[in-house]
């Protein structure tokens, strides 16, 4: 009687068979279908461990709705101090201040990036945003109620 071993494509396991056709029990998975077994498994519990600290579903939707929205409006402001500043000077009436009104948008835009950058390191991301958000909406609004130039420019 001689042994053969034999392959199974399907499950990826060896069997033993004998000579005249009856299989034997399986004996065990080869080592390379094993070792990427193991590896699916690993990579499946990995992407489990990434997803565990971060929102899904309808929390992760309205995460995403409020940070594009808030980096819109920003984009929007600057946009719209360049494409008004004629309007603005008519409404004022002060051309001596147009250079201004841009320039002092994005100082006031990039002044505190090095104030920031320094205090996300102390407190949470999700307050600081929150708090810069807040500070440039009633910046915005004192800027849309702004009676004078001066007052528009400061």
């Amino acid at each position: 009687m001689e042994l053969q071993s034999v392959v199974d494509p399907k499950t990826a396991t060896s069997a033993i068979e004998l000579e005249d056709g009856d299989q034997a029990a399986q004996t065990s998975t080869s080592s390379q279908e094993q070792a990427r077994a193991e590896e699916e498994a690993g990579s499946a519990a990995d992407e489990e461990s990434e997803n565990v600290h971060g929102p899904t579903g309808i929390r992760f939707a309205l995460l995403f709705i409020c940070l594009f929205l808030g980096n819109f409006f920003v984009g929007y402001d600057s946009s719209c101090i360049g494409t008004l500043s004629p309007v603005i000077t008519n409404q004022f009436n002060a051309l001596s201040d147009l250079g201004w009104y841009q320039t002092a948008y994005l100082l006031a835009l990039s002044a505190p990036m090095l104030i920031f950058g320094r205090l996300y390191s102390f407190y949470s991301m999700k307050t600081l945003y929150m708090s810069s958000i807040f500070v440039f909406v009633i910046g915005t609004v004192l800027t849309a109620a702004a009676p004078t130039s001066t007052a528009f420019i400061m």
